[in-house]
């Protein structure tokens, strides 16, 4: 094991400026229709006069991009109170299909990713109770500018088909990576069914498909919020009546129903059905293998793009087979053959393509391979095929598949999964411990791939230190690393501030608020390396009776008090010691909450015992699945407090009255 001496790379986390707001920008639109649809004697002026549509086509000209998905939503909510005949409804029936479609094209949430204030973050329910972005998702854990734009998307294609205005395949695909956003199953096939109704079936391409494929199955980070627990197999979801010993079932059923015994928000559920995890939706193996068929019977081109769509689809049901079959064998002629009882991986073979083949394995493939295997455990199988290929193929791995193995290798290495795993068969190729995570993490940094690693990628490895309870090295590492990179973003919060001061900006800009959002997850990170280091060192004896405890906490406390929580918990050979500090404020209160438990369905076993007794099953109609009794609970909950926020022009330092806002500005960065 050996730590990485190099800083944080904070190039992919990097802000976008005014002079480029997205990471993808459409062309510029000097000969586009958009710019003959737009009136020039509109361009000057604050936009007051302006109807819904035209702000929305003059902030699209100028790619004022925080103001474009707005002025969308405000746009379809005057369509969807408006009657046929009214005049926006003809304003919708003259706009060009190619302005329209220029139109979807700037609200699509994966080719503008800037307009999630907090895409690439993976927010989680701790998070939630402690800072503002518990604003920024509902409480399905899923983002709110994400819903709202769903919502919008399904009202604006409702209003085009009553104009009869045609929409072009690419519209379609659009709409379909819209609801994948969103996390909405149900929204994708209405959308990939409606290009079929509205006469479109023969126009849809390969593209098509494998965006279907993508948003329907969640295999696109943005589609399940970042979140890979979201969408990883659990080993309960590989119960087989005939493998599986009653009593192991019935530990792995214990566990599955602890697991949202008590939570509050349903998080990763179904809206329409909250009883169910989203999961148990896409990872049925017989639709996943009904939609491969589908889709080769239309006769459709199956080039690399959508071979790497299924083959991850294919382990979302964890169905080994057709991915080692139908996927690495026929479409690359790649096999690997995995030894069940030491878990030793050999991988070989590799088909030449010639150059240009639309089949031809890319950087895509690659991360392809990760996404698949280690959503199912399988990080060594992943591991030994990822370096393969890029041998084989002479493709560089992206610093994307190298943290996204990481990322999976701590997902594996975690509760439940690991515990889940264990029970349910033990096998060496399945078990994933802090030491994969450690061992990827060498491999990634040294030679000869010395990628450069981010603060997403620290934030694994010093957690993945901590489990493994080399304390000193991920002290080491948050040190010169981590806080580091917190006061980098610290400074350039900092100076942006200032600029917008002497600008006189009037509003919070954009890009301040992102930055601040940036700020307070990384930390809410470090912060949570800090108590899981105390916890951790607390359980251990050797910790508590040397002077780590005793020594190294107190003077960590002292150096990083900002970081941790306000009263601190540690065990020491002594006792248990609490330290209170008064002059550090918690962004958040405890209130006391009576609720009742979210209903949750029991297991197949019960639905068997059910059927024996005579009573009606699954397929007969009336039949309702069994739930488990709802409780009601009393319990301590935590919500963050408002940030404070500053409004209007700076006041003059000598002004005596402008003491206030001077006093709520420095709350407000300090928050």
């Amino acid at each position: 094991m050996s730590s990485s001496s190099s800083s944080i790379d904070s190039s992919s986390d990097a802000l976008p400026t005014s002079s480029s707001p997205t990471r993808t920008l459409p062309p510029l639109l000097q000969d586009s229709s958009l710019v003959s649809w737009f009136p020039d004697s509109t361009i000057a002026g604050d936009g007051a006069d302006l109807s819904p549509l035209d702000r929305l086509l003059r902030a699209i000209q100028f790619r004022d991009v925080p103001r474009i998905l707005p002025y969308f939503v405000e746009w379809v909510k005057i369509l969807g109170e408006s009657k046929p005949f009214d005049s926006v409804f003809d304003e919708l029936g003259e706009l060009p299909v190619e302005t329209f479609s220029e139109i979807l094209r700037w609200v699509d949430p994966i080719a503008n990713p800037s307009q999630d204030i907090a895409y690439d973050l993976n927010i989680t329910r701790g998070q939630t109770q402690h800072n503002e972005t518990a604003k920024l998702v509902d409480r399905f854990g899923v983002r709110v500018s994400n819903r709202l734009l769903l919502e919008s998307a399904q009202i604006l294609l409702s209003a085009r088909r009553r104009t009869g205005r045609k929409l072009l395949i690419q519209d379609y695909e659009i709409f379909i990576r819209i609801a994948g956003a969103a996390s909405d199953s149900n929204a994708v096939l209405y959308f990939f069914g409606a290009s079929a109704s509205d006469g479109m079936a023969e126009s849809r391409t390969t593209a098509t498909w494998t965006e279907f494929t993508k948003a329907h199955f969640l295999l696109d980070p943005a589609y399940y919020q970042f979140d890979r627990s979201r969408v990883a197999v659990l080993a309960r979801q590989l119960y087989n009546r005939h493998s599986t010993p009653t009593p192991r079932f019935n530990r792995l059923e214990r566990m599955r129903h602890s697991m949202g015994a008590l939570l509050r928000e349903p998080f990763n559920r179904n809206r329409r059905r909250v009883a169910q995890d989203l999961r148990m939706s896409i990872r049925n193996k017989r639709r996943i293998r009904i939609h491969w068929d589908r889709a080769k019977a239309y006769g459709l081109l199956v080039n690399e793009e959508y071979k790497c769509a299924s083959m991850m689809a294919f382990a979302r049901g964890s169905s080994v087979i057709p991915i080692r079959g139908n996927i690495l064998w026929r479409g690359f002629r790649l096999r690997y053959k995995e030894d069940r009882k030491t878990g030793q991986i050999n991988v070989w073979g590799g088909k030449y393509f010639r150059p240009g083949n639309p089949r031809e394995p890319t950087e895509r493939f690659l991360y392809a391979i990760v996404e698949t295997f280690g959503s199912m455990s399988r990080i060594r199988a992943g591991l030994k095929l990822l370096v393969w290929s890029s041998y084989k193929w002479d493709i560089p791995i992206p610093h994307k598949a190298w943290s996204n193995m990481l990322q999976w290798a701590y997902v594996s290495a975690s509760k439940p999964f690991r515990t889940m795993r264990r029970l349910h068969s033990g096998e060496p190729g399945f078990m994933v411990s802090s030491k994969d995570i450690l061992e990827v993490w060498n491999i990634m940094t040294q030679e000869p791939f010395n990628i450069q690693p981010t603060f997403e990628d620290y934030n694994v490895f010093i957690k993945a230190l901590i489990f493994h309870r080399s304390y000193g090295t991920a002290i080491d590492v948050i040190r010169n690393e981590a806080v580091p990179y917190y006061r980098r973003l610290e400074e350039e919060y900092r100076n942006l501030v200032e600029d917008e001061i002497l600008r006189e900006v009037t509003e919070h800009t954009y890009q301040r608020k992102q930055i601040e959002l940036k700020k307070e997850y990384v930390r809410w990170s470090i912060r949570n390396w800090f108590v899981a280091l105390l916890d951790g060192a607390s359980s251990s004896k050797m910790a508590r009776e040397k002077t780590f405890m005793s020594v190294q906490i107190p003077d960590l406390i002292a150096e990083f008090g900002e970081f941790f929580p306000r009263a601190v918990q540690y065990r020491t050979a002594q006792g248990r010691m609490i330290i209170t500090r008064p002059e550090f404020e918690e962004n958040s209160y405890v209130f006391l909450q009576r609720s009742l438990t979210l209903p949750q369905p029991l297991g197949g076993k019960a639905v068997e015992s059910k059927v024996a007794a005579g009573q009606p099953g699954p397929h007969d109609p009336g039949f309702e699945w069994p739930q488990a009794r709802q409780l009601n609970v009393q319990r301590f909950v935590r919500k963050p407090l408002a940030r404070p926020r500053t409004s209007g022009l700076a006041p003059s330092l000598n002004d005596a009255s402008g003491h206030e806002w001077w006093a709520t500005l420095y709350q407000e960065m300090k928050y």
